[in-house]
């Protein structure tokens, strides 16, 4: 990170009781920012990587589903495909897609959230270091990527049955199933390549705030900052503060009558492309 000294004298230049006012979390906010925009495009090429890979698994299965049989029309004897295709069989395996996206883009996080980290001790003026390396940080940052994996996993899977079975429905061939399965994963690595992306590079930049708040030991409390132009139900979390540890929102909980019933949000992201993240509280 090429800042500025004086960016960071700026921000460590407490007031009153030792909190940054406004001003100083917003700047707070867009140094962790360059953090996130930084590593967001190394996230997004890894994450397109595991579709390509995926894609390739899927199309060999659906290759050895192609049954040829012949039909004579006329004096003429033509190849035609059946559509005894099994979509199950097209699932991808959910615990070797986990496996894949730990190999491909942990390594990539864990960097990510040490860089984050040594970032915050930083901004709170503490000289320490970011050691992804102890055993509590390991098995938080291996259970996020799981968790994320595994949902990633899931929704391919969903779109791939959902695109056969229309298919099949609508009476379909061999080569028209297979371009549903292709649009499946073009999508998959554009738009939802990106959404991943930005959501699992802000939850690692915001989950190496707070543990610098814990380790730093002036932190008692952290509170949501959120991103500029943030939408309704971001702006309804701004300036909240919770001990550390703890979730700004159980699962179920409502926001604007939106109930977030995916998993708890113990911090920012609250949604897709979500950039909001944390500021601290000093004791």
């Amino acid at each position: 990170m090429n800042l500025e000294k004086k960016i960071y004298n700026r921000i460590l230049k407490r007031l009153n009781n030792g909190q940054l006012d406004d001003k100083k979390k917003v700047k707070f906010w867009e140094v962790k920012n360059v953090v996130f925009e930084s590593y967001l495009p190394k996230v997004s090429k890894a994450q397109i990587k595991v579709f390509k890979n995926q894609e390739k698994r899927v199309m060999t299965e659906l290759g050895k589903q192609k049954h040829i049989k012949l039909q004579n029309i006329g004096l003429n004897t033509v190849q035609t495909a059946t559509k005894a295709i099994n979509a199950n069989k097209l699932k991808l395996n959910i615990d070797k897609e986990v496996k894949l996206e730990l190999k491909l883009i942990l390594p990539i996080l864990e960097d990510l959230f040490e860089k984050s980290g040594d970032e915050t001790f930083k901004l709170i003026g503490i000289d320490m270091n970011m050691d992804v390396s102890r055993p509590e940080i390991q098995k938080l940052l291996k259970a996020d990527c799981r968790v994320m994996a595994k949902g990633v996993t899931e929704v391919t899977n969903a779109n791939i049955v959902k695109q056969v079975t229309e298919g099949l429905k609508n009476d379909e061939g061999y080569n028209d199933i297979q371009k549903r399965i292709q649009n499946v994963f073009k999508e998959a690595k554009t738009s939802r390549a990106k959404m991943i992306a930005n959501t699992e590079t802000a939850r690692y930049n915001s989950n190496a705030n707070e543990q610098a708040f814990k380790d730093s030991g002036v932190v008692k409390a952290k509170q949501w900052q959120t991103q500029p132009g943030a939408c309704p139900q971001c702006a309804m979390l701004q300036g909240k503060i919770i001990s550390l540890g703890k979730n700004f929102l159980d699962k179920g909980d409502k926001i604007n009558d939106i109930i977030y019933d995916y998993m708890d949000t113990v911090n920012p992201p609250l949604h897709p492309r979500c950039k909001c993240d944390l500021v601290p509280v000093f004791k």
